[in-house]
């Protein structure tokens, strides 16, 4: 039992927040689908279709609590059968379309087409034995596990098939490893604009500690930056099968949910890009299987290790608290505050020490004065692109907070909050803020994109809690 509000709260009792839940929430495997074919078509880009259908997809996924305690309307649909048709259009967009930008034709782009298309075939298999027999065939034991190695070594194989793309994240990343191996502070350097003035910034490290940490741990490694990026989603597939162990599920439906997950149409992708989200992963996932377990000091040092992932997640800080308050009491939040700020100072000690002038200018203050990215996916690019006026930022702020309401009302109206409770806050704060956010691209949306995926692992079956 949780030691924070209980079910004789005021807001607890009968309300829709609190009826239960159904096994198949269809408004969040609505959103998940929408947001995979708008990155599929759109890569985060400016689109009037794309916002438009992101946007009401998003405005349904806020009511999917309050359908929560409504009878499935086709019991036979169950989460393992959406996952086994997921995983099967998303492997069959990649066989088409793998989405890599600067691929070399040379033996690993061929085998990394083989390889999905491979995993197409298993998908396929799968998806048929499962759906003329009813139930998970017995076949899956070996087609799962083989699709499962075969995506996997995909996300290598796109750093050999695409060893050099021409993105500045991946060139200063790379060139900031080799400052630091010699013994220089990398983020007092202006790195060269590959660009050529087209984008008003200083192209320079801006991302935290752990970021750093991990592009030089891929570099020293496997001689790529972005190694360490695969190694973070072997992580997070690692956490996805214990939070499935937790929920009783059978091992072919954990595989089905990493597959899922690992076949994202984007996915390959946002590695070639460089860009750092999926080292969140691994600390989300974390996470929740620590908060589960009613591990609070483990699950803090995973949150301050986000918090110093991405400087967004101050989001993330906020929300966990209040979730760990209502479900440990104030003294248990107050403490996993304490570890989660000293783990996310930690990170920092070095460069703080070395020069923090430096460090904070780079990584917050330089960033603020960043300029609005008009071919973002957000509504800011709209007013700029097709009615030629400035978005108003106070109503910008006044829509995110605005559309934050429902995540507010989850969080603090259960009798008795969920792991699944804290992703849909999560989605919900950060769709708002992207969709009215300046600097909304693909990276930002794959992260949006794995928050609503978590929010589905969660919400089929509770967990035991320790």
């Amino acid at each position: 039992m949780a030691h924070g509000v209980t079910a004789s709260a005021p807001f607890s009792g009968q309300s829709p927040l609190d009826r239960g839940r159904e096994q198949l929430p269809p408004l969040v495997v609505l959103y998940f689908i929408v947001l995979a074919l708008v990155l599929l078509l759109t890569h985060g880009h400016f689109t009037t279709g794309g916002l438009l259908i992101t946007t009401l997809a998003f405005l349904a996924y806020l009511a999917s609590p309050w359908r929560a305690g409504r009878k499935p309307d086709r019991p036979w649909l169950t989460l393992e059968t959406v996952f086994c048709v997921l995983w099967l259009a998303f492997s069959a967009a990649l066989m088409i379309r793998n989405g890599l930008m600067y691929p070399q034709m040379n033996l690993w782009f061929v085998l990394l087409r083989t390889a999905l298309t491979l995993n197409f075939v298993c998908a396929a298999a799968t998806a048929v034995l499962l759906f003329s027999s009813g139930k998970m065939p017995r076949a899956a034991r070996i087609l799962l596990p083989a699709a499962l190695v075969l995506v996997a070594s995909c996300f290598v194989l796109t750093l050999k098939a695409s060893p050099a793309p021409h993105i500045d994240v991946f060139t200063i990343c790379s060139k900031a490893v080799d400052l630091l191996r010699a013994g220089h502070n990398p983020y007092d350097f202006l790195y060269a604009d590959i660009y050529g003035g087209k984008y008003t910034y200083h192209p320079r490290l801006m991302y935290w500690p752990v970021v750093t940490y991990m592009i030089t741990l891929g570099k020293l490694l496997a001689g790529d930056v972005r190694f360490g990026y695969v190694l973070a989603q072997f992580a997070a597939a690692a956490g996805l099968c214990l939070l499935g162990r937790r929920r009783g599920w059978s091992l072919e439906k954990t595989f089905l949910a990493v597959l899922v997950w690992f076949t994202f149409p984007v996915s390959f992708f946002v590695l070639e890009q460089s860009w750092v989200e999926g080292l969140l992963m691994p600390a989300l996932v974390f996470f929740v299987y620590f908060t589960e377990r009613r591990q609070w000091a483990a699950a803090a040092v995973m949150a301050g290790l986000a918090c110093a992932t991405k400087q967004y997640m101050i989001f993330f800080a906020v929300f966990s608290f209040v979730y760990v308050w209502r479900k440990a009491g104030r003294g248990k939040a107050f403490g996993y505050a304490g570890i989660a700020s000293l783990t996310t100072m930690a990170t920092m000690v070095p460069f703080l020490v070395w020069n923090w002038r430096v460090l904070l200018d780079r990584t917050v203050f330089e960033i603020l004065r960043y300029d609005i990215r008009t071919e973002s996916l957000s509504w800011i690019a709209f007013s700029i692109n097709r009615l030629r006026v400035p978005f108003n930022a106070s109503l910008s702020l006044a829509l995110t907070v605005l559309l934050s309401v429902p995540a507010l009302a989850v969080i603090l109206r259960r009798g008795e909050v969920r792991p699944a409770d804290l992703m849909f806050t999560q989605a919900s704060v950060f769709s708002a803020v992207f969709l009215f956010g300046n600097q909304a691209l693909c990276n930002y949306y794959y992260f949006l994109s794995f928050l609503v995926f978590l929010h589905l692992v969660l919400v089929d079956g509770t967990g035991s809690e320790a």
